[in-house]
Parts: C-alpha cells; sequence; structure tokens
C-alpha cells in the first residue's frame, strides 16, 4: 500500500481507539480537500503484509471497540491492496473501518469485510458534484443504496459547504435521498485545515467562503432529524 500518513486517532474514524491508514490517491479533485497530500505529496510504500502485522501487533490498544481504519485520499484508489488486507484482518478478527467518496464499482465486494463503512454524500445532483469534484455521483448513490440493503455498520457523511450544497434544494435533495433508505447521517461543517497544505505544496486553494453558519447547520440538522434520519456526530 501506498500511503501518507498513519497513526491513531480516538473515536472520529470509527469507534474506539484505532490505527488510521491515509491511503495515496483519489480520484476526485474537491477544492476544499482537507488531505492534499494525498494528492500532491510523496507517499511511503508498505507492503500489504507489513499492514496486517500492524495491526495485529496493535490489537491491545484496540480499546472502546477500536480496531484499523482505512481513509485517504480514497482507499478505494488502491482496490486489491485493500481487499487483500480486509480479507486478513478479517480472519484475524481486527475491528474495521473505511471511509470512502463511494465512486469505486467494486466497493460492495467489501461490504463483508468491514464493521464499519463511512460514504460520503456530497451531493445529489449529478451536474453539480461532477462540476465540483471532476467526477460523477452516479456510482456514490448506487453503493450508498445498497450498503443501505446490506451493511448494518453504514454511516454517510454529508460534508457541508456554503456555496455548494447548503440551500434549501440541496437540503430537500438529501432528505429525498436518504430518508427512504432508513440509514444514520453525519454532518460535517466545512473548516479550513487543509488551506496552509494547499498552499505548501505550490496549489491554490479556491474556496472563497465555505464556512457554514451555526443556524444552517442547526437547520439541516433538524429538518433531517424531523424526516426519520438518524444523525450521528463524531
Amino acid at each position: 500500500m501506498k500511503i501518507f500518513q498513519k497513526g491513531f486517532n480516538v473515536s472520529q474514524d470509527g469507534p474506539g481507539n484505532r490505527l488510521v491508514f491515509h491511503l495515496f490517491g483519489c480520484n476526485m479533485r474537491c477544492p476544499w480537500c482537507a488531505n492534499p497530500e494525498g494528492l500532491f505529496g510523496v507517499p511511503v510504500e508498505i507492503s500489504d503484509r507489513e499492514i496486517v502485522r500492524l495491526c495485529i501487533e496493535s490489537r491491545p490498544l484496540f480499546y472502546g471497540g477500536g480496531g484499523a481504519t482505512f481513509t485517504g485520499g480514497e482507499p478505494t484508489a488502491q482496490f486489491q491492496s485493500l481487499q487483500k488486507v480486509l480479507t486478513a484482518l478479517k480472519k484475524s478478527g481486527i475491528n474495521t473501518a473505511l471511509e470512502t467518496n463511494g465512486t469505486n464499482k467494486k466497493l460492495p465486494l467489501l461490504f463483508p469485510l468491514v464493521d464499519h463503512l463511512y460514504i460520503d454524500c456530497k451531493h445529489t445532483d449529478d451536474g453539480v458534484h461532477r462540476a465540483q469534484t471532476g467526477v460523477s455521483n452516479a456510482i456514490t448513490l448506487q453503493n450508498i443504496a445498497a450498503a443501505a440493503k446490506k451493511h448494518q455498520g453504514l454511516t454517510v457523511r454529508i460534508p457541508l459547504i456554503n456555496g455548494f450544497n447548503t440551500d434549501q434544494r440541496s437540503l430537500n435533495d438529501f432528505i429525498g435521498f436518504l430518508s427512504p433508505l432508513g440509514i444514520e447521517a453525519e454532518l460535517l461543517a466545512y473548516h479550513e485545515f487543509g488551506k496552509h497544505k494547499w498552499k505548501n505544496f505550490g496549489r491554490e486553494y479556491t474556496v472563497d467562503n465555505g464556512t457554514v453558519d451555526s443556524d444552517i447547520l442547526t437547520k439541516f440538522k433538524t429538518e433531517i432529524h424531523s424526516n426519520g434520519i438518524k444523525t450521528v456526530s463524531t
């Protein structure tokens, strides 16, 4: 696997204390990306066997229902290695979590190997989604719907960015898509943690005012919850 960061994190990338691997590479180009090193940095290559060994050796540290989390970048960009590692961890009884943009057609193959599945739903309108990320959302929506039927540990994450998906129409569309699926959602308000990183890579950070007002965030939470969609926070 090619990674750009690894380390322990508590309750932000799945439950409990987790060993988190940030995998290099991503098919999207979101201008608000907080981890541009996954696109522009220099990755470190660690063998699949070594990744598994590190996870097994860390088992005593996985308190609170912890385990191993694979995030990005976009982890499914390294699908073959990811599948191999997740299979080995499943056999070893290690709790696993996957954070993904959901665009890989083969994602359902990983459902049985993942205990906690987090899929981003950035926008339900394909044209808007494609314009901002460079990628269609069609497969993402299909994978969310499939996971809702087959995976008990699914959480859909909605990153809220002012000027992109915080208007009433976007809210209505999120509700219309998620409500029939009976799944939980997490709202993630925009932050500028990645802004200085873009500049460090000599790249332009083009988000001018992505901050979400607290009243908008409250409105989203209230209306989503009132339409039968459970909301969670990490």
